[in-house]
């Protein structure tokens, strides 16, 4: 628009120029002017073989000199476009805002150049032609009225060209959706990009509003034309607003040439700002629901995750995490594909390499909600969706130091001896292995991490830079998997409440799908539950409460939950003996501060097992071999849970 506004006032500053110097000209060298004139009409010119001398003297008259006629032709011209185009652009935009669903269209055409400079030019023409005709004799030749002339025909032919841009304009704006939506992205990008733009809030707003209102109506009439594009630029445009900073997008909604309240610069004001793709994403995704497309609703799902998932990678935003996640329980009430329910949380937690683990708490939570609520209306194949996901995620690589240590001895056997002498390096690798398979919380994750950099800083002082680099990718490599490993947990946690809340309401569907999870041997997340975990690790999650956290969601009471759970605990056991025997353990993964605590715990098991055993629950009747349940309670479950309470208290009176 800028660059127009140049060409235009340059166009205007030579017509000016040239008729000031026009005028000069002729009225200093008028005789001479005339003089050559006359001898310029009175030019003959011989061609050869042509009998006599063509006459150029009337064409270079004519071209030179037009006739004053043309004048009206402008004006009829000119009063026809003034009197139709305009009012008629106004009532065909009046249409195409009653067609997107949206006033944002015909406000964004008429800010176009073509919409803003018209009427101007038609009202300037008009008067510059009128003044030209009453000025001018019958039979004009003068040069100040060939100039004049000339200037009024290039006026002329700028408002045609013109004219057909916004007739040409108009009509994409009225048939092509696409165009429209462009127009109102591009509208959007300007606010987050451009310097000096006014009102920035309420226009960034109101073009996104606009745009979802737009694809809701699209949505509506089954037309999904334009549908996958826009999407993916509103996740493009979520995308960038994320990797900015709180200042970075003061500094990008605030123009910097006005004031702008502290009330507007707040930190919530710009989250409101980050929400507004998926808020209009949710829009569109409700529309969707209403006309009972479940392909568009799935499409609109998925870009809904890729912004989520863009969204959990940004750390230090739990308030931002916690809304999103509101807004996607909103759409899961309206989904009509269940693959892509849970999909927030897969694709969050174990599809983005730099997702946050800060906000493993929050959506673990907020997962075990959507199931509870999924199982109380009844959606048992949107569970099943989820743990089918579930087993399309790979297991968590096992854990080791030994490749650490052997690096660290590959490297340099005499600094390696050297070192132990201080750190005792092999004994303290094998410390924080130990202490790693106790992870079962982020804060715990966090206290490990800190210890193992630490234990890792001190170990690099011994080693030149440029040679520990392997060290280093070793290190990462490590922290990934104990953290991978801790996702997994989190997961366990989950299908633990689950199936306390299976056996506590009864619910022999939902058991079934439960259980057959359990039985998954395969390499994958779900199948690493059971076959890829420690019996002790469970019995400690219980013990320490970890299981309680989102157990509370499913079962609210607390004496219940646990009685619940108990069962749950026991089945676990029971699927793993399934598996493999149970074999006696050590205290080794157990808290001695707790040792009684945990004793009465372990006790309580017991006796729930012991109950188990005498009555059989109908709710069991569905999971398979449930008539062996009882002889693996008494012959393994309970002699290992039995191990665990003689183990604990030797450490304890050792200690």
């Amino acid at each position: 628009m800028k660059g127009l506004k140049y060409v235009l006032y340059s166009l205007g500053l030579f017509v000016l120029g040239m008729t000031v110097s026009s005028v000069v000209y002729y009225l200093k060298y008028k005789e001479s002017f005339i003089a050559k004139y006359q001898k310029l009409r009175q030019n003959r010119l011989y061609v050869p073989w042509v009998e006599g001398q063509i006459d150029f003297s009337w064409h270079i008259n004519k071209f030179i000199m037009p006739g004053a006629g043309f004048l009206n032709d402008i004006i009829i011209f000119n009063t026809a476009v003034f009197a139709l185009l305009i009012p008629l652009s106004y009532m065909v935009m009046d249409r195409a805002d009653n067609k997107y669903g949206t006033s944002k269209v015909s406000e964004l055409f008429f800010s176009i150049w073509e919409a803003k400079l018209l009427p101007f030019l038609l009202a300037f023409s008009l008067l510059y032609s009128v003044v030209l005709k009453f000025f001018i004799r019958e039979l004009p030749d003068s040069y100040l009225w060939a100039v004049s002339a000339w200037t009024a025909l290039i006026i002329f032919s700028f408002i045609l060209w013109t004219s057909l841009s916004f007739l040409i304009k108009m009509r994409l704006f009225v048939s092509d959706a696409g165009f429209a939506l462009d127009r109102l992205l591009s509208k959007a990008w300007d606010c987050v990009l451009k310097k000096r733009v006014n009102n920035r809030f309420a226009l960034f707003a109101e073009s996104l509003q606009s745009i979802g209102e737009m694809l809701s109506k699209e949505v509506k009439v089954h037309n999904s034309k334009n549908l996958a594009k826009t999407l993916s630029e509103l996740h493009h445009l979520a995308s960038y607003l994320l990797k900015l900073s709180t200042d970075d997008v003061s500094a990008a909604f605030t123009a910097e040439d006005t004031v702008t309240s502290e009330v507007n610069k707040s930190p919530a004001n710009f989250q409101i700002n980050l929400l507004l793709p998926l808020e209009q994403i949710a829009k569109i995704h409700s529309e969707a629901a209403i006309c009972n497309n479940p392909a568009v609703s799935a499409i609109i799902e998925r870009s809904a995750v890729g912004i989520f998932s863009d969204v959990s990678c940004c750390s230090n935003n739990p308030d931002l995490i916690k809304r999103c996640i509101e807004i996607f329980f909103e759409m899961s009430q309206k989904s009509q594909t269940p693959e892509t329910v849970f999909l927030w949380f897969t694709d969050s937690v174990f599809r983005k390499e730099d997702f946050s683990y800060e906000y493993l708490d929050i959506l673990n939570e907020s997962l075990a909600k959507s199931l509870k609520n999924a199982a109380l209306k009844g959606s048992q194949e949107t569970i099943a969706a989820f743990f089918n996901e579930l087993r399309l995620m790979p297991a968590p690589a096992p854990f080791s130091v030994e490749i650490y240590n052997q690096t660290l001895i590959e490297l340099n056997r005499k600094k390696y001896i050297e070192m132990s002498d201080g750190l005792s390096v092999y004994s303290s690798l094998e410390d924080l292995q130990r202490k790693a398979t106790e992870v079962t919380t982020i804060n715990m994750l966090e206290q490990w991490s800190e210890s193992f950099t630490a234990f890792h800083q001190k170990v690099s002082s011994y080693y030149k830079k440029d040679k520990f680099r392997r060290i280093d990718e070793i290190k990462t490599d490590i922290l990934e998997n104990v953290r991978a490993r801790l996702k997994g947990i989190y997961v366990s946690r989950i299908i633990f409440s689950l199936l306390a809340y299976s056996v506590f309401t009864e619910n022999q569907t939902l058991l079934k799908i439960i259980w057959k999870v359990l039985d998954d041997k395969s390499a994958s997340l779900s199948g690493s539950i059971i076959a890829g975990s420690e019996p002790e690790i469970f019995v400690k999650m219980y013990i320490d409460g970890d299981f309680h956290i989102d157990g509370v969601v499913f079962i609210d009471d607390s004496d219940l939950w646990h009685k619940a759970a108990r069962i749950s605990l026991l089945l676990i056991l029971v699927k793993m003996a399934d598996n493999r025997h149970l074999m006696k353990t050590d205290a080794a993964n157990f808290k001695p501060a707790y040792h009684q605590e945990s004793c009465n715990e372990i006790d309580a098991i017991i006796e729930a097992g012991k109950v188990l055993m005498s009555v059989n629950l109908p709710v069991l009747s569905v999971v398979e071999n449930s008539d062996l349940i009882p002889d693996i309670l008494q012959s393994e479950a309970i002699p290992f849970l039995i191990s665990i309470k003689h183990s604990i208290k030797e450490r304890s009176v050792s200690r």
